[in-house]
């Protein structure tokens, strides 16, 4: 029924289309070697994360071939030996929560330390918050993959997925837990339309225009036990693209997604990293009332995540469940999960990593896009959709026992004479010793620990997209000036330093330039000395209206004043800082986004309504704009100031001890080395790579179980 391909949720389809889809990297991986290999012109990738020293055939390394497979190095190779190649790696430029878990200086990895013919570029072209979520290759416009999997570490896997693969491991030695995801490939038009998307985002993030050469290459990748090919069907592209400053959304994903689960009527094979998409479970439960409908079998992870997504993603997801479970009027509902005897049980287990949607063995979806309100609507993604005139009953098969240790042969005859899906995987666990699919216990849950909104947002809240208009504002005014966004910063740091040295002339009557009388007149008593203290909070407060990072200020305040003077001043000063840029926001913000954006912006002035306390929390410990910005947009948006007040206090007070002690211990060591103040510096650099590694293992987000 390639009717059910429309504008609304695709933005291309084709007919009498080749494709393969690929079980774990290990597989996926050598079909990137393969095609990569063959090319001529233009290599194109894209991620949500890539890493250079990703091992893309740990399996060939002391074998036949003399050389590590590191991705950096493979395309080296490929540059050194095409001298008409050019590859373009463009990497989603990531929110501070990944900061420690991600490659570091990977611009100089990827480029200056590289080749001239190797391009890579960050993208933050996309809302605060939002993350570019799609992870695809294009190879002379001639081949095309995409799906769950990115060209990063920890993802390499086997089918077997073993409790524990002696290659499974990352370039830092440690060993990660079994991980499962899944690709599609295919060639042809679709795969031009790849390259189009990749071209339209590489201009969204560089402001250049990309000039592809005509497709060069026919793709026949080797048939490996991991891949499953499709000859002559019909594939249809579809995206999600939130809505951003003058670029339309698109939601293309939710409409396949809704339009594909109503058409059900045999069954329904959901495989993903989540499921907690309102949308979703909406449709899932008409789906489920209805009398006569399909069967509905959903696989997930055993766990989400780290710890913090287990207390966020886990418990929306837990409440999405049991949602279903009691619509699942007629007993049709199973959800399982990937069970390994061998693994211990809580602490490591199977990580889903897949985007996979089976419908009637009709429809079959791979890609980016989990089943969260963030894919749906929040974050870009793109999925590839296979139609087939007769049902594919062996692919669903395989897609049931690639958990367990049965061979999809019987179970493939078993779908085609009319068994239910339920008794598949019945035979299916019988038929296994260590790997099953084990159910899943639904039950109610508790209050989340965080605002939902801000961990699985279906759209950028009126706090983000108030954030990204005075970004944008930022960037118009420097455009006005005919100058860089950095020139604009430098001179208003160098205006607030003028402001300063200026108000400690009218104060002293003197230029204290140097830096021990400095110190000396700050640390003074007289008659003037409540100017002294004025003037530390009034420069925190006209830094925050110039954009300058408050831990700056919070660093040179330390610098003058000892410890137990520098904490309240810096104390008054952050209270000086966010209530001057709030009620600046509150006072101006209606009239400049009104001067700058017209219509278009009107719910940025809406109310933001009364968030969680803990939420406003997680925005200063892990902020996902500069300090400015969310004071400026809080006002706009009419965030209650006291709270707001009160969460910026207790969400910055870690950080700010532990910079200001830092600051103490490096000054008192420059200044007077001794055992006593050298300990004291060792113990913080300690605590603060343990706090560094420990945050890392609680919240990672790169699969480590």
């Amino acid at each position: 029924m390639e009717e059910l391909w429309t504008k609304a949720n695709a933005f291309s389809w084709a007919a009498g289309q080749n494709a393969w889809i690929y079980w774990d990297a290990a597989n996926y991986f050598k079909a990137f070697i393969e095609a990569c290999s063959k090319a001529s012109h233009e290599i194109y990738i894209t991620g949500w994360d890539i890493h250079s020293e990703t091992n893309l055939a740990p399996d060939w390394e002391g074998t036949w071939v003399p050389r590590r497979w590191s991705l950096n190095q493979f395309l080296l190779d490929l540059l050194e030996s095409k001298p008409d190649l050019h590859i373009y790696l463009l990497c989603w430029d990531y929110a501070p929560i990944y900061l420690l878990e991600r490659e570091k200086l990977q611009a100089l990895r990827f480029g200056w330390f590289s080749h001239p013919r190797m391009h890579f570029k960050m993208d933050a072209a996309h809302p605060v918050g939002a993350s570019q979520h799609q992870k695809f290759v294009v190879v002379d416009q001639s081949v095309a993959f995409l799906g769950g999997l990115d060209l990063t570490i920890r993802r390499w896997d086997t089918c077997e997925h073993l409790a524990r693969h002696p290659l499974r491991i990352d370039p830092q030695g440690e060993a990660y837990g079994p991980y499962h995801d899944m690709q599609i490939g295919f060639n042809g038009s679709l795969a031009e339309r790849m390259a189009e998307l990749f071209s339209e985002r590489w201009k969204r993030a560089t402001g250049e225009t990309l000039k592809a050469q005509a497709p060069r290459q026919v793709f026949e990748p080797k048939m490996l036990p991991g891949v499953y090919a499709f000859h002559d069907v019909s594939i249809a592209l579809s995206r999600t693209m939130p809505p951003f400053r003058d670029y339309p959304p698109c939601f293309e994903v939710a409409q396949l997604y809704t339009d594909c689960l109503e058409a059900a009527r045999s069954h329904i094979v959901l495989e993903n990293q989540y499921l907690t998409s309102r949308h979703i479970v909406e449709i899932l439960s008409r789906v489920l009332q209805k009398e006569e409908g399909p069967e509905v079998v959903i696989i997930l992870p055993e766990l989400a995540g780290g710890w913090l997504e287990q207390k966020t993603m886990g418990l929306m997801q837990a409440q999405a469940l049991y949602a279903l479970q009691q619509a699942d009027a007629h007993g049709r509902l199973q959800v399982f999960f990937p069970e390994h005897k061998d693994l211990d049980k809580g602490k490591r287990y199977i990580t889903v990593h897949s985007k996979v949607m089976v419908v009637d063995s009709h429809w079959i979806s791979v890609g980016s896009a989990n089943l969260n309100n963030r894919s749906m609507g929040f974050d870009s993604e793109v999925n590839a959709t296979i139609h087939v005139e007769k049902p594919c009953h062996g692919f669903t098969a395989h897609l049931l026992s690639h958990h367990t240790e049965s061979k999809a042969t019987e179970i493939e005859r078993h779908l085609e004479r009319g068994g239910s899906l339920r008794e598949a995987i019945r035979i299916l666990n019988a038929d296994s010793s260590k790997r099953f699919l084990q159910e899943f216990t639904i039950k109610p849950t508790g209050p989340m620990l965080l605002d939902s909104e801000l961990v699985d947002a279906e759209k950028p809240s009126v706090l983000e997209e108030g954030m990204d208009r005075w970004g944008q504002m930022m960037q118009i005014l420097a455009r006005k000036l005919g100058l860089s966004s950095p020139t604009v910063l430098l001179i208003g740091g160098s205006v607030l330093l003028a402001i300063f040295l200026f108000g400690l002339y009218l104060i002293s009557r003197k230029w204290p330039f140097d830096f021990y009388r400095m110190v000396a007149f700050f640390r003074g008593t007289g008659e003037d000395s409540w100017l002294r203290h004025a003037l530390i909070p009034a420069t925190f407060a006209i830094g925050g209206l110039l954009f300058i990072p408050i831990n700056i200020m919070i660093l040179a305040t330390a610098a003058l004043l000892p410890l137990g003077q520098a904490l309240p001043h810096i104390l008054f000063g952050i209270i000086m800082n966010v209530t001057t840029s709030y009620f600046v926001g509150h006072a101006a913000g209606r009239y400049v986004f009104r001067r700058f954006f017209g219509g278009r912006v009107r719910n940025v002035l809406k109310r933001v309504g009364n968030g969680h306390f803990l939420t406003l929390v997680a925005l200063r410990i892990v902020p996902v704009a500069p300090n400015s910005l969310i004071n400026l947009t809080a006002g706009v948006g009419h965030v209650p100031f006291l709270r707001f007040l009160g969460a910026t206090l207790v969400g910055m007070a870690p950080g700010l001890l532990l910079l200001v002690v830092f600051q103490k211990s490096l000054f008192s060591v420059l200044e007077n080395p001794q055992v006593l103040s050298v300990l004291l510096l060792l113990a913080v650099v300690a605590f603060a790579l343990l706090l560094a590694q420990w945050s890392l293992r609680r919240f990672s987000h790169y699969g480590r179980s």
